[in-house]
């Protein structure tokens, strides 16, 4: 009968509203990862000793077993990851006789940005080149070294010359 993300109501076609439609009339709802906090309010149909029907919901994919026996009209999930979920709910008169079919409600909760397919194609892009720039600038630092021992090498043959020909000039 109503939905409230983060304890408000949420009416059909308002801005940032996932409903286009009424929440009895829709069969999927797409949620942002910050819109997981929710509360689901529902109602039979039953005018006659409403006051006595109770409820049995379960939320496919996070609850393991039904919530049995209850007469609050509401159900909260609090803190859902991200995934495919399926609200189901049924309800039991006065008379103990449970309605034919629960009603249900698939649930899609998008990831954040940063846990979308394409974002760990960055992240794992990103390392491959943090990866080859740090191995590139390490061969760069061998080749220094290799040509700074070269250089100093041909400076000691120069100063080995040069004190050669300084010793045979004095000779």
């Amino acid at each position: 009968t109503e939905l409230k993300i983060l304890n408000k109501s949420v009416r059909p076609n308002s801005d940032d509203s996932p409903l286009n439609k009424a929440i009895y009339q829709t069969d999927e709802l797409t949620l942002r990862h910050d819109d997981s906090v929710f509360t689901i309010h529902f109602s039979a149909l039953n005018f006659r000793d409403a006051y006595q029907t109770r409820y049995s919901y379960k939320l496919e994919g996070f609850d393991k077993e039904w919530v049995n026996n209850t007469r609050d009209t509401s159900a909260t999930y609090t803190n859902l990851s991200p995934g495919e979920y399926k609200f189901l709910v049924k309800s039991i008169n006065a008379d103990g006789y449970w309605s034919d079919n629960a009603s249900e409600l698939r649930i899609l909760i998008k990831p954040p940005l940063w846990r979308t397919w394409w974002a760990y194609c960055f992240y794992g892009f990103s390392c491959m080149m943090i990866l080859y720039f740090t191995l590139r600038l390490r061969e760069k630092r061998v080749e220094l070294r290799k040509e700074r021992a070269v250089n100093a090498k041909l400076i000691k043959l120069d100063q080995m010359k040069d004190a050669f020909l300084a010793n045979t000039s004095h000779e």
